[in-house]
């Protein structure tokens, strides 16, 4: 995804294998199969695929605050999120909502299109963007939620700015420990009963608190690379803690399961330690971010791949979501998993990195197409400007 700054003018091989990481892994936690079954199962593959995944948003904030702008003009960031992101966004929930019958295989594709109540699919992108709710975008645009914690993490960028340009880095990382120290006190509490209450303070909610830690730990990544001990252990410790995030999640579930009266609803209702905003998935999102950073990736070739791939996924993540829900009306996800059904664990683990696969290259398609396309429109303007 976009991070504030163009990435035409610095580009960090590490940063875009990191993104790119981050993208394919969001795309892994929506293709996967259910992690609780109808009849309360807990499907262990699935559960270990999205503790797998819950780090990629915590990544892609903390990647936005690598390059937070500290002299640049606070007006120029929110335009270039404004132009770079939001309109972006809002232009493919646009059309997305006209093939929402199409998507869910209600009607064909033209008639889709024809069919659509366009008054109505304007009004509640402008209510979803004035009250922050991708709720209000459409159906099949719940992803778009990201847009509106970026939009959140712009309105505090001045005082962002104020705070990095004149806080010392003790004070920094003073007041992104007190953010640190809520997330972990409501961790705690969902693992054991705290028998007294706990005072939780509240500082930067947990996109900033990301942003402001992806500065201070990019800003230090030379230091980083320079250690030799810093890949190897942060590698480990990553492992280790999404090993402890499936377990407390399976834990949770465990306990839950039986006054449940519908199981299926705990896949939405109480993932928590497998949420990107729980402590333990910010702690994770840091770890594999130091990890990838300290990575000595080398070579021309591998630059250029990367730095290609890295910048589509922007459109990749605006574009993949409805496409995971046209795969499953299709009947093609259902078709896929049955046929791999009898595979047990190793099958969903195929299934999900056949669909991540096949989503990511239809996506990144589709993006080039699109960015073709407008850049014809926009090459035709211009000739007919000078004539």
């Amino acid at each position: 995804m976009s991070s504030v700054t163009n990435q035409k003018q610095y580009r960090d091989v590490n940063v875009e294998l990191l993104r790119l990481l981050a993208c394919i892994m969001v795309i892994a936690g929506h293709a996967r199969p259910f992690m609780v079954a109808q009849d309360g199962s807990i499907m262990d593959a699935a559960l270990m695929i999205q503790a797998f995944a819950a780090p990629a948003v915590g990544i892609f904030f903390l990647i936005s605050g690598f390059f937070t702008p500290r002299s640049s003009s606070v007006l120029k960031a929110w335009k270039r999120c404004l132009t770079g992101i939001v309109l972006p966004a809002l232009l493919f929930a646009f059309f997305a909502d006209l093939l929402t019958e199409w998507i869910s295989g209600r009607a064909g594709l033209l008639e889709s299109v024809a069919g659509t109540d366009v008054p109505h699919v304007i009004s509640g992108i402008l209510i979803g963007t004035i009250a922050f709710d991708a709720g209000r975008l459409g159906m099949y645009m719940g992803h778009l939620w990201f847009i509106f914690s970026y939009m959140l993490i712009m309105l505090w960028l001045p005082a962002i700015r104020v705070l990095l340009r004149y806080g010392s880095r003790k004070t920094i990382w003073f007041f992104c420990l007190l953010s640190f120290y809520r997330l972990v006190i409501i961790d705690i509490t969902y693992t054991v009963d705290v028998p007294f209450p706990v005072y939780l303070a509240t500082v930067m909610p947990v996109e900033v608190l990301c942003f402001v830690l992806g500065y201070m730990i990019y800003s230090d990544r030379e230091k980083l690379r320079s250690r030799k001990h810093i890949l190897p252990l942060s590698g480990l410790l990553a492992l280790v803690l999404l090993g402890v995030m499936f377990l407390l999640q399976h834990n949770l579930f465990s306990s839950l399961i039986p006054d449940t009266p519908n199981p299926m609803d705990l896949n939405s209702d109480r993932v928590y330690y497998l949420s990107w905003n729980s402590g333990c998935a910010v702690i994770a999102s840091i770890l594999i971010s130091i990890f990838m950073l300290s990575l000595p990736l080398r070579g021309e070739k591998l630059k250029k791949a990367l730095g290609f791939l890295g910048g589509l996924t922007f459109p990749v993540y605006l574009i993949h979501f409805p496409l995971v829900s046209k795969l499953n009306t299709s009947g093609f996800s259902p078709w896929l998993q049955d046929r791999l059904g009898f595979l047990g664990g190793a099958g969903v683990i195929i299934y999900t990195g056949i669909l991540t696969v096949l989503l990511f290259a239809v996506s990144a398609a589709l993006a080039l197409i699109i960015r073709a396309g407008f850049s014809y429109i926009r090459r035709g303007i211009c000739q007919m400007r000078r004539s």
